[in-house]
């Protein structure tokens, strides 16, 4: 009888333990997958801001540091601590050169009907996720009527894709 009891108790410590295990693994793989869903939406969020902040389309060449990448401070409630974010392109895939000691609106009417790609990239160093996204942008200079002077840059978004 006492060896039946064992037997049976050394299963049930078995089951116990797997299930445990399982438990852990399956809250282990929610947290990564959090973890990586809070990574993307980070990436989002620092394309709506450079979206969002149309002089960095106007004024791109002062952004732009010695080897030719785009560079801004990214500010820190864009992206959680310790994960990181950067800039990893923000060219005009189409844009004529223009001057710039040129005017205002000389700048601005070089805009009209260019596209744009601006790749961000965010990682979590503690899970390893890594979002790159790629948004596409088509810009229109607007004007309230044709004699009038340029108002303003129309934005819409021609591709997205993640990584």
């Amino acid at each position: 009888m006492l060896v039946v009891t064992m037997v049976i108790l050394l299963l049930l410590q078995l089951t116990v333990a797997a299930s445990v295990s399982s438990v852990n693994i399956s809250s282990q793989v929610l947290f990564n997958n959090a973890r990586a869903t809070a990574v993307e939406r980070e990436g989002d969020n620092l394309l709506n801001y450079l979206i969002g902040n149309r002089d960095y389309f106007i004024n791109h060449s002062s952004h732009l540091d010695t080897d030719g990448k785009f560079e801004i401070p990214i500010p820190d409630y864009l992206v959680a601590r310790p994960r990181r974010a950067s800039i990893s392109e923000f060219i005009c895939l189409d844009c004529p050169s223009v001057d710039p000691s040129a005017g205002q609106n000389t700048r601005l009417s070089a805009l009209d009907q260019t596209t744009w790609q601006l790749v961000v990239e965010v990682s979590d160093p503690l899970t390893g996720a890594v979002a790159q996204l790629t948004q596409g942008l088509r810009i229109t200079v607007t004007t309230d009527n044709p004699a009038s002077p340029i108002t303003g840059l129309r934005l819409q978004g021609v591709w997205w894709y993640s990584q």
